[in-house]
């Protein structure tokens, strides 16, 4: 977009907010924000994914185009932390007690080490491709993700209210 670092850096706040929003919007949610809807979360993180897409489009003018990347940043990081909250809570209540300090350390690792690995992905996509080709086919890949989890979200949510 040929913005300033100023710039990228309020689009790095909206993230940050975005990230604490989404927490607090967690701990008022409480029970009511059950597994179930963490096919919905990953719905809205494909729609603002492909709103960022939009956004980058050829014609589209520079100052509209970073506005709608930081709105689509802040609330990308509202549905990301709702769902780490969500699937971090479903795994404490299904982990037997004696084995929850080693389950979580293995998925925080497992997600640290994913991370560098798609952003290096990432990477190399943004250096080949348009970023509007990219966030659309990262969007459609979340939303077929978010389609197919949808009965498997449903099943945990069962499982957990066995536990």
């Amino acid at each position: 977009l040929g913005m300033s670092d100023s710039r990228l850096g309020v689009t790095q706040g909206a993230m940050g907010l975005g990230g604490l929003f989404g927490g607090l919007l967690a701990a008022c949610l409480g029970e009511r924000l059950g597994l179930r809807r963490g096919s919905a979360l990953l719905l809205a993180a494909a729609l603002t994914a492909a709103g960022m897409g939009a956004a980058l489009l050829p014609g589209v003018p520079p100052l509209a185009g970073w506005l709608t990347v930081t709105a689509m940043s802040f609330a990308i990081m509202v549905a990301s932390t709702l769902l780490v909250v969500l699937l971090s809570a479903a795994a404490q209540r299904q982990t037997p007690p004696e084995l929850l300090g080693k389950v979580m350390a293995f998925i925080m690792a497992v997600s640290n080490c994913a991370s560098p690995l798609g952003q290096t992905v990432y990477g190399v996509l943004f250096e080949g491709c348009p970023a509007w080709a990219v966030l659309f086919g990262a969007a459609g890949a979340a939303a077929a993700t978010a389609v197919y989890s949808r009965r498997v979200f449903r099943a945990l949510e069962a499982a957990s209210l066995e536990a």
